[in-house]
């Protein structure tokens, strides 16, 4: 009764261009096609195989991002959902990007997903993890298997404000793998995620922790990416 109330009061509307909608964290269907863009990134020099981003990270993503992370506006979340949600089942039909069923054909029978790691004194300040948010509950409910590994071990400046030699030197051995966490890290697929994906340092620094557990392969996978598409 409630809900229905605040849907007649304030009824909810596509983020990208703020038509109504039939329900909250719905896109309009060109929006979404608009903005659900998958891409798929191999760089030659990254300890990564491949990363995959969704969107690009401008307009209306960049919006509920900035949202969810600056504000803690959770009400963003919804959105960015459903944006996961249509490419991961657009892409076990074949019916989108071919960047994204490349993807889904990499990950095997059994990969292991992992997020990138807060520092603490930074999560306690945000109250929470955004590629926790973003991944865990979708990625289990698809049955994959989701373990947090990582720790920051020190703090590190904000990478939006670096350049690309900064950002390196600034997450350069910044994370490590928690005791007792390796043995299940070893001859797996691991897949790092995230919520932005631009220069790949924070990746890659991840990256070079996990290796160290010897993992068979490690991919990544990001809501949005500061590239061009």
């Amino acid at each position: 009764m409630f809900t229905a109330l605040l849907d007649f009061l304030f009824p909810p509307r596509c983020p990208g261009c703020k038509d109504y909608t039939e329900s909250p964290g719905q896109w309009c269907p060109a929006c979404e096609e608009e903005y659900l863009a998958p891409k798929l990134f191999m760089d030659v020099d990254s300890p990564i195989e491949a990363v995959l981003c969704l969107a690009p990270y401008e307009g209306a993503v960049r919006e509920l991002l900035h949202r969810l992370k600056f504000r803690r506006d959770e009400g963003a979340l919804p959105y960015l959902h459903q944006l996961i949600k249509q490419c991961w089942e657009a892409a076990d039909e074949s019916a989108i990007s071919g960047d994204a069923e490349r993807f889904r054909n990499y990950l095997g029978d059994d990969p292991l997903f992992v997020p990138v790691a807060l520092h603490p004194a930074r999560e306690k300040e945000r109250g929470f993890n955004q590629a926790v948010l973003l991944w865990r509950d979708f990625l289990t409910g698809w049955g994959y298997q989701w373990l947090e590994p990582l720790e920051r071990t020190r703090e590190t400046l904000p990478q939006y404000t670096l350049n690309k030699k900064e950002r390196e030197e600034n997450v350069q051995g910044a994370f490590g793998l928690r005791q007792g966490y390796a043995e299940q890290l070893a001859s797996r697929t691991v897949v790092l995620v995230d919520d932005i994906y631009t220069t790949g340092a924070t990746m890659n620094a991840c990256a070079d922790a996990l290796k160290k557990a010897g993992p068979k392969r490690i991919l990544a996978i990001t809501l949005a990416s500061g590239r061009n598409f």
